[in-house]
């Protein structure tokens, strides 16, 4: 969601402040700006899952499993939810894209 919103607002900012921009040109913005939100919330999202799975791996340490069974159960899940998080993005971006180019060209219709 924050990815959308990210790019969306944007590209409505874009909009307002030059009335005639070419759709290509907000394409090639939307482009731009998915590129470096995508980076940045990739890391947050495998951070986040990662540091979340360091309870888990006190407990498996704690009742004496071994290292290869405690990473191998706990980070390989946390690993599958960073990837499907980042395909998440990754979809999210022209999705959010092509919408906000359609309502930027509705709006313009209307004025």
């Amino acid at each position: 969601m924050d990815v959308a919103i990210t790019m969306s607002s944007s590209l409505f900012e874009l909009y307002e402040k030059n009335n005639d921009i070419p759709v290509k040109a907000l394409k090639a913005s939307g482009r731009d700006i998915g590129k470096d939100v995508m980076g940045i919330m990739t890391n947050i999202l495998f951070f986040a899952y990662i540091s979340g799975s360091i309870p888990m791996l006190i407990l498996y340490f704690k009742n004496s499993s071994s290292l290869s069974f405690t990473l191998s159960m706990n980070l390989s899940l946390e690993i599958a939810r960073a990837l499907a998080g980042g395909i998440g993005i990754v979809l999210t971006i022209p999705i959010a894209l092509y919408t906000t180019i359609f309502f930027i060209n509705r709006k313009r219709e209307r004025v």
